[in-house]
C-alpha cells in the first residue's frame, strides 16, 4: 500500500510518495551499483544525518528530487566540504550546493536527483526515515560495514568527557572519555552494535531514551579502539578526543598525533584519516 503524505520539511513543502522498501530488490540494486567504501560511507552519512524529499517547485512548476545533509553550521561545512562532496563528485558527478541558515545554527549541503535515485533505492526512505536499516551488502563486507559506521558516527555520534568529582556523599569519582549513538531506528543502532562486536569493541547494552534509541561505548580501551579503526572524517569528533587524550600517555597509532604540538597537528580528513607531518 502507498499513500501521499503532505508534510513541511527544512523550509519546503514536500509531497512525499512513500512505499516499503522491499529488501530483496534494496541488496540485489547495490550489488549491481558496484557498492565501494565511498559509497558505504556516503550512505551512513545519510542514515545519521540525510533526508530524501520531493519538493514542488513553483517556479519550475514541477517535483523535485532533493537529497539533503542537515549539519550544525559551525563543525559541518569543512566536514561537507572535504569528505561529502569529494565523495559525490567522484560517484555522482555532482557537487550539491551548501545552504546556510544562521537563524537555524545549521547548514544544509543540497544534492540532485541522481543522489536522490542512488538513495532511495538503496532503501533509504523518501520523507520520513522509517523502516531505516544498513543495506545487508553493506553488513556483509567489513570494509564497507566499517566506512559506513564511520558515516552515521560523523553526523550523528557523538564523543564526550563523563566526569563526577568527589564530594561529601559521594564518594565515587569517575572521569573518561564516551562514544555514543543515538537514533530513532532500533534496527539501525542494532546493526551497529553488530558492527562494534565484530570488530571486537566493547558497548554498553542498547537502552531507549524517550523516542531514540542509545548505544554507548564506556571501556576506555574500546573508546580507543574504535578512535583507530572507524578513524572519523569529523575534524570535531577528532579534535575533541585529541584534547582529551593530551592528558594521558596514549598508546596506538594516535599516539603521535596526541604527543605533537598543537599547532604542527594537521587531520587530513580523507585516506589514513590522522597524520603528523
Amino acid at each position: 500500500m502507498s499513500y501521499f503524505l503532505v508534510y513541511k520539511c527544512y523550509d519546503f513543502n514536500v509531497v512525499v510518495h512513500w512505499t516499503t522498501a522491499f529488501t530483496g530488490y534494496l541488496n540485489s540494486f547495490l550489488q549491481h551499483y558496484a557498492v565501494n567504501a565511498k559509497l558505504a560511507e556516503f550512505t551512513g552519512a545519510m542514515i545519521g544525518d540525510g533526508c530524501l524529499s520531493l519538493v514542488h517547485s513553483r517556479s519550475e512548476n514541477r517535483i523535485r528530487k532533493i537529497a539533503l545533509l542537515t549539519g550544525n553550521i559551525k563543525h559541518d561545512v569543512e566536514y561537507y566540504e572535504q569528505v561529502i562532496r569529494p565523495i559525490i563528485r567522484t560517484e555522482f558527478n555532482v557537487s550539491g550546493y551548501l545552504q546556510m541558515r544562521h537563524k537555524r545554527n545549521c547548514v544544509y549541503l543540497v544534492m540532485s536527483s541522481g543522489v536522490f535515485d542512488f538513495l532511495s533505492k538503496t532503501g533509504l526512505p523518501v520523507g520520513l526515515k522509517t523502516n531505516l536499516q544498513i543495506p545487508k551488502v553493506i553488513l556483509q563486507n567489513k570494509e564497507y560495514s566499517k566506512a559506513c559506521l564511520r558515516g552515521i558516527f560523523d553526523t550523528d555520534g557523538s564523543i564526550y568527557r563523563r566526569y563526577s568529582k568527589r564530594y561529601f556523599g559521594h564518594t565515587r569519582v569517575y572521569d573518561h572519555m564516551v562514544i555514543q549513538f543515538k537514533l530513532a531506528s532500533k534496527k539501525v543502532i542494532e546493526q551497529i552494535k553488530q558492527i562494534l562486536d565484530g570488530l571486537d569493541i566493547i558497548t554498553n547494552k542498547i537502552i531507549q531514551e524517550s523516542n531514540s534509541y542509545v548505544l554507548r561505548i564506556t571501556t576506555q580501551e574500546s573508546v580507543k579502539r574504535f578512535m583507530e579503526i572507524i578513524r572519523p572524517s569529523s575534524r570535531y569528533h577528532v579534535e575533541r578526543y585529541i584534547n582529551r587524550c593530551s592528558e594521558f600517555n596514549v598508546h596506538g597509532s594516535l599516539a603521535q598525533l596526541v604527543r605533537a604540538p598543537a599547532q604542527s597537528v594537521k587531520l587530513l580528513i580523507r585516506g589514513s584519516r590522522v597524520q603528523v607531518p
